[in-house]
């Protein structure tokens, strides 16, 4: 077999003179004396018996053998690369992801199940303090993905997962529960338990939905299972976003309302920062959160 004279140092020559376009800037692309890759430059044409280059003024202007010689070793060096990472064995990685609400864990379990069966080397470690401002903790660096509700930012991108209604949670025999479909001030001398989110939120949720009348009184509870007990046992109703009213469906003792108003539902997204795009996990899991909920994608 014939061994070919070229070199890779001499690919990434040819390389760097055709993107910088003369010697100056071609040798600090390289880390070498502007010196070192002319006479580097010399020997290759001498190599090869082939003018590469045109030495037109302080400039070096290709020539119909420099570009066949470029076009073969951009080639040759993706070719290199790629092989370089196919023998790699992958980097461990790590991907944090936020979510602003506590009850997407249930959906959000088979999610990170099935994208670490397909991408063994990212571990997804849930960033569980971050729930109350994910879009901070994007911000600071402490995250990598948030799940939230929260408008993005100007730094941000983000892509749509689904639109998730509020629903009413009643004890199966409250009066109420006749009703197929709920309006807001339908609830207004009910005890109104609640998941426990931040203050400003909850004030927030109640002016779109009650505006000056808001249930006589308001509970909250940090999870859902204490939530619907105490609904089950009629100490109130409740209003929780639908993904998390799946347990009450299953129950004999709960029933589970359609909240009639324009401001209940909650259009969730992933979100990450533009700057950080090249880590290669993030993309891969934003369309692993999008295909779970393709159905309902616009």
């Amino acid at each position: 077999m014939e061994t070919p004279s070229l070199e890779t140092r001499d690919l990434l020559l040819i390389r760097a003179l055709a993107d910088h376009g003369g010697v100056t800037r071609a040798a600090s692309a390289l880390h070498l004396s502007q010196s070192a890759v002319s006479h580097h430059l010399a020997r290759l044409e001498a190599k090869l018996e082939l003018t590469l280059f045109d030495r037109v003024g302080r400039g070096l202007e290709m020539t119909r053998h420099g570009h066949r010689l470029l076009e073969g070793a951009e080639a040759i060096l993706s070719e290199l690369s790629a092989l370089e990472r196919r023998l790699k064995p992958e980097a461990p990685t790590r991907l944090r992801v936020a979510t602003q609400c506590h009850t997407a864990y249930e959906w959000l379990a088979p999610v990170l199940r099935r994208f670490e069966e397909r991408h063994p080397s990212t571990t997804v470690r849930l960033v569980t303090d971050a729930a109350r401002a994910p879009l901070d903790a994007l911000d600071e660096g402490r995250v990598d993905v948030a799940i939230a509700h929260a408008k993005p930012r100007r730094a941000h991108r983000a892509r749509f997962l689904v639109d998730d209604r509020f629903c009413v949670v009643l004890p199966r025999a409250h009066a109420l529960s006749a009703k197929k479909s709920l309006k807001p001030q339908d609830l207004a001398d009910e005890t109104l338990v609640v998941h426990d989110l931040p203050v400003e939120e909850l004030r927030k949720i109640g002016r779109e939905l009650f505006g000056a009348q808001p249930p006589r009184r308001l509970t909250r509870i940090p999870v859902t299972e204490g939530i619907l007990e105490l609904v089950a046992n009629a100490y109130g109703v409740s209003i929780m976003p639908g993904w998390a009213a799946g347990r009450a469906r299953t129950r004999d003792d709960l029933v589970v309302r359609r909240l009639a108003s324009t401001h209940a539902k909650r259009r969730w997204r992933a979100v990450w920062r533009k700057d950080a795009a090249a880590k290669a996990t993030i993309p891969a899991f934003v369309e692993a959160l999008v295909a779970w909920f393709e159905p309902d994608a616009p």
